[in-house]
């Protein structure tokens, strides 16, 4: 997409026109050697596949294809407990220090040096688990396009045509500011949270940018990115107060996964999530000179998965008809076994007669 083409061409083309605007005969300026030095600068920075400074434009997704992302996961060959689990993302075991601030949970964890845990890399990529899912236990999901990991926990059991399954969905307290676990995901917390020395706990009521629901992505996107759930479910309310026809709704904004328990397989999953841009008031624009300061919602996406009626069929014929058999094969077996065992208790009485 092209939201936003810089007016006259690339950044350096731009740039020319500009010196050539403001200083068109000033012989201490070289006008192509400047800009040359800019194409040498874009060049060497590491700028975010999201932003093209040459073109003049960003989108949201470019370049974060999967198929141009490197993922090592375990086998589960030495314990299946880890069947799946990430490794690395591209070549890395934790996420860049410039995604997310080094913030501890705790001024204790700070001062001590001990981060949270925005920069690991946590469970799955949502594809598959270890077998024996344990409804007790949360369950991790590594996700690229929010550059974090999250954990879902245990719902409801979930009918899906004969087989039985877990659903596991994010609770509020995931994408919370009033989680301590998410305080690095706070932008500028260090500049903004306030140490409570006498319960070793961060007064938070200065990070005015730190809110229930929203995730901002400038620091692995390059650009203002607010990623949340759609409407912005489980969010603060004045998120949804302050926009015209949202309605959060749980059964159609949630994140879930429907985990078959015996084997970790998810027969459906849908990932739900919303995109955002911050909105303030701006005197350089007309129509922004009157805004008030929202994040406004551009689209949301449910990327789902859902069994089709062959593969469920091959899966009760792996899952449901062999214990089916197994359970009418013991229940002959125990009822046989009774009438045999009355049959010679009754020939034991009225032979000896």
């Amino acid at each position: 997409s092209d939201p936003f083409p810089l007016p006259g061409g690339s950044l350096p083309t731009v740039l020319m026109n500009v010196l050539q605007t403001l200083a068109p005969n000033d012989p201490f300026i070289d006008i192509d050697s400047v800009v040359a030095m800019i194409d040498f600068i874009l060049d060497l920075a590491e700028i975010p596949p999201l932003i093209d400074l040459e073109e003049g434009k960003f989108g949201f997704f470019k370049g974060t294809n999967a198929t141009k992302s490197w993922w090592k996961i375990n086998s589960g060959k030495y314990d299946l407990e880890n069947y799946n689990k990430v490794l690395e993302f591209d070549g890395m075991t934790r996420l860049p220090d410039s995604w997310w601030d080094n913030f501890g949970p705790t001024p204790s964890a700070n001062k001590s040096g001990v981060p949270g845990i925005c920069h690991d890399i946590i469970g799955t990529d949502g594809m598959a688990y270890s077998p024996s899912v344990d409804k007790d236990a949360d369950v991790w999901l590594f996700n690229d396009q929010l550059c974090r990991s999250i954990w879902l926990s245990f719902e409801k059991e979930v009918d899906i045509k004969g087989i039985k399954t877990y659903q596991f969905s994010p609770d509020p307290s995931v994408f919370s500011m009033s989680n301590p676990n998410n305080y690095c995901y706070c932008p500028n917390v260090e500049k903004c949270a306030v140490a409570v020395p006498e319960n070793d706990t961060w007064d938070m009521s200065g990070c005015d940018m730190c809110i229930d629901g929203l995730l901002s992505l400038q620091g692995c996107q390059g650009a203002p990115v607010i990623m949340s759930t759609p409407h912005y479910l489980d969010g603060d309310p004045m998120l949804a107060e302050a926009i015209d026809g949202i309605e959060p709704d749980r059964e159609k904004h949630v994140t879930y996964l429907n985990l078959e328990p015996m084997t970790g397989m998810p027969l459906q999953a849908h990932k739900r999530i919303q995109i955002s841009v911050p909105v303030f008031p701006s005197t350089y624009f007309d129509c922004l000179k009157k805004a008030k300061q929202v994040v406004f919602p551009l689209v949301w996406v449910d990327e789902g998965a859902d069994i089709d009626d062959e593969n469920i069929k091959k899966a009760k014929g792996l899952l449901v008809t062999p214990f089916l058999a197994v359970d009418i094969g013991s229940g002959v077996m125990i009822g046989a076994g009774g009438v045999l065992l009355i049959s010679v208790i009754l020939h034991s009485i009225f032979g000896k007669k």
